[in-house]
């Protein structure tokens, strides 16, 4: 991708670029939920009845795991917590106000 604009300027241009990186950075780190949510949906097609609604809520969850740790905050890090926590049910909640994006997150996960 060329950007006549980042040639103009060096600071402009270092700038960019690592803005561009850190948003890079900021995808990857989404991946991870996003894979994990994505082997929950494979798990839940191979033994449930209804491989539709199993394919389309894990893919939304995927998407929204994607979306919220990318934009980080409190929903993006209670993304893993509220997966782990849909796959041991055994474990406590966590505490605070990550509880309640966990629990959205827990909630979605186990409809799918």
């Amino acid at each position: 991708m060329h950007d006549s604009r980042i040639a103009e300027d060096p600071k402009e241009r270092a700038r960019l670029l690592a803005r561009r990186a850190y948003e890079r950075g900021r995808l990857r780190l989404g991946l991870l939920p996003a894979l994990l949510t994505l082997l929950f949906t494979l798990i839940s097609l191979s033994l449930g009845r209804e491989p539709l609604y199993s394919g389309a809520i894990g893919l939304g969850l995927a998407a929204i795991a994607v979306l919220f740790t990318y934009r980080g905050g409190i929903p993006g890090r209670a993304v893993l917590p509220g997966l782990l926590r849909c796959s041991f049910p055994g474990l406590s909640a966590p505490s605070g106000t990550t509880a309640r994006a966990a629990l959205v997150i827990r909630c979605a996960c186990s409809a799918a």
